[in-house]
């Protein structure tokens, strides 16, 4: 099985029952999270810049051969003017049409990997439902990749510090590591940003915090 990217390991996080506190399981909280990781990714990729100022400028408009994220080049290709990451994700709060086909095409990738599944389910025993429930394996083998370079020893990659980042704001994070380990965390990513190497996480931290800010704007407060 290939590698799962940033996107598509927030959206297997998303459906874990672990996670279902997160933010009372308000759909459009996840689709925008997953949004703002759409453009995380796309900027890992450097196929993005995020300046000073947060805007966001497309550096390539060509197809990248991943769905999800050319939707979301093209509607950023289609922009008149620039804009902060903290407006594109409000931006499409407002395209649900275009949000909510975003998150379909990172399901039925999953699916099509084999680490989600689509079931039917009974709403009240009468009525019935689609739903999608991911592989805990495949969670959980994420959840070690974290212990192991952020606790342990091995190469701490972008991606990894991307996605603790983000469940962490999430609220997800904890819901797989003790207090203690949480304040090793915390403590982990203030060491790495004292490091030249690591200052690349600033700007993560940043438009994660402008992805939060947006998010929580545009949904019901817990």
């Amino acid at each position: 099985m290939r590698s799962l990217s940033l996107v598509e390991e927030i959206v297997l996080f998303c459906l874990d029952r672990r996670a279902q506190r997160f933010k009372g399981n308000d759909q459009t909280y996840k689709e925008l999270y997953t949004i703002g990781s759409v453009f995380i990714e796309l900027w890992l990729k450097e196929l993005i810049q995020i300046n000073e100022d947060g805007k966001v400028r497309l550096d390539h408009s060509y197809s990248t051969g991943v769905d999800y994220l050319d939707q979301v080049i093209q509607v950023i290709s289609e922009s008149p003017k620039e804009k902060t990451i903290k407006k594109w994700i409000t931006s499409f709060y407002y395209k649900r049409k275009d949000r909510k086909k975003i998150y379909q095409t990172i399901l039925m990738d999953l699916c099509q990997v084999g680490v989600v599944r689509e079931e039917n389910a009974r709403l009240l025993g009468v009525f019935s439902r689609q739903i999608f429930v991911g592989s805990g394996q495949e969670q959980e083998r994420t959840v070690r990749r974290i212990r192991a370079e952020l606790l342990g020893n091995s190469t701490v990659e972008k991606q990894t510090v991307a996605l603790s980042l983000f469940l962490k704001e999430m609220r997800v994070l904890k819901e797989y590591f003790s207090n203690h380990d949480m304040n090793r965390l915390k403590e982990k990513m203030k060491e790495l940003k004292q490091d030249e190497v690591f200052q690349w996480i600033k700007g993560i931290e940043k438009a994660i915090t402008a992805i939060k800010a947006s998010a929580h704007s545009h949904t019901p407060v817990m």
